[in-house]
């Protein structure tokens, strides 16, 4: 939850989840929690927090784990992952939370590919997926808003230099030249680390918002040609069934910068014209695609177990048709016959591709 003023208020947020807590578990927890975000440093930490946030286990050799039982047992020496898992849980989506309120992209991307289209449920009854979804819909209004003004690049204001004309007006000596050229050297120096900056700030500024452009014209051409990027064929050669898998991987190739330009969902939902809520399951997505084409647009990866369809198609190809669906509900905890929308499925796709694609899951 968050305060009037629009601030995480861990208190109140975890009181909402943990209403018969003591004020001193409140306060335990509050310590360990400010202690264990400021830790949080690369995608490993980010990814685990997933995981435990929706109940899947972590990787024995976790950094996180580590840092998250040094902090807790300050203040809890019972605590337990083993022992305590819808704690950890709690834990892990509140520390997720206030770093979605920080406007953190790929943690919101994150979350959203870890809740399978809200397969799997979030230890806080799924308030972190909802505010992924808020994260990532105030990051593209910002990023599209974001060329719409500009500031001019002024030369800086030079420093007040009296005192060094004064002496130069009583006489030229060696003792007034050498503490003015001095000083000239100085504004001259600092004038031009001001302009550059200024300079390097509106070029980036530029590139970012071109990109956004590149990226928005890129997901039109693709719409309008029905072109396969990942396949280099035409998607109205791709079963229909599956297509969603393709489109999915096909629109995260494309982004350069999560989460993609305003409008970018939209635009995969019209792909699917009237069938975009058909409901169909992902067993049937992977298994009526060529296995050639789900190697092409699905490449190995390592964090299959918060990435259900890099999972599915993995054990698809590994085990063969039938074969992977009971290994596949066992790691995911998911029936691969769970009923999901065309759309949802390729939405589903695009999170996980654009996750990889970033660098944040391998």
């Amino acid at each position: 939850m968050t305060s009037e003023s629009g601030a995480f208020d861990f208190i109140e947020s975890y009181r909402a989840l943990q209403p018969a807590a003591t004020r001193e578990m409140v306060a335990a927890r509050q310590s360990s929690h400010a202690e264990i975000l400021k830790q949080i440093k690369v995608s490993a930490h980010v990814l685990d927090l997933c995981r435990l946030a929706f109940g899947i286990p972590i990787p024995a050799q976790s950094e996180l784990s580590t840092m998250l039982l040094a902090e807790i047992h300050k203040g809890d020496v019972q605590f337990s992952l083993a022992h305590d898992r819808a704690e950890a849980g709690r834990i892990a989506a509140l520390l997720l939370t206030e770093r979605l309120a920080q406007g953190r992209t790929q943690d919101a991307v994150a979350v959203l590919a870890t809740s399978f289209s809200g397969l799997r449920a979030s230890a806080d009854n799924d308030g972190v997926t909802s505010r992924a979804v808020g994260c990532l819909a105030r990051a593209t209004r910002a990023r599209g808003n974001a060329g719409r003004s500009y500031s001019t690049i002024l030369y800086p204001k030079s420093p007040d230099r009296s005192a060094l004309v004064a002496a130069l007006d009583q006489g030229i000596t060696s003792q007034t030249l050498k503490p003015a050229f001095e000083a000239l050297i100085t504004d001259d120096c600092a004038a031009g680390v001001g302009i550059a900056r200024a300079v390097t700030e509106a070029v980036q500024n530029l590139f970012s918002e071109n990109q956004r452009l590149a990226e928005e014209v890129d997901l039109l051409w693709w719409h309008i040609g029905d072109w396969s990027e990942c396949l280099s064929r035409p998607l109205c050669q791709v079963p229909e069934r599956g297509r969603g898998l393709i489109a999915g991987a096909d629109l995260a190739a494309m982004i350069r910068i999560l989460p993609g330009p305003y409008g970018t969902a939209g635009i995969l939902r019209r792909s699917f014209g009237d069938d975009a809520d058909q409901p169909m399951t992902l067993g049937e997505a992977v298994e009526v695609l060529e296995p050639e084409d789900l190697r092409t647009a699905y490449p190995t990866c390592v964090d299959t177990d918060i990435l259900p369809i890099h999972m599915a198609v993995q054990l698809y190809l590994d085990r063969g048709r039938g074969a992977w669906r009971q290994a596949f509900e066992k790691v995911c905890g998911v029936t691969p016959d769970a009923s999901l929308s065309r759309y949802k499925i390729a939405l589903q796709a695009f999170w996980e591709r654009s996750l990889i694609n970033c660098g944040w899951a391998k």
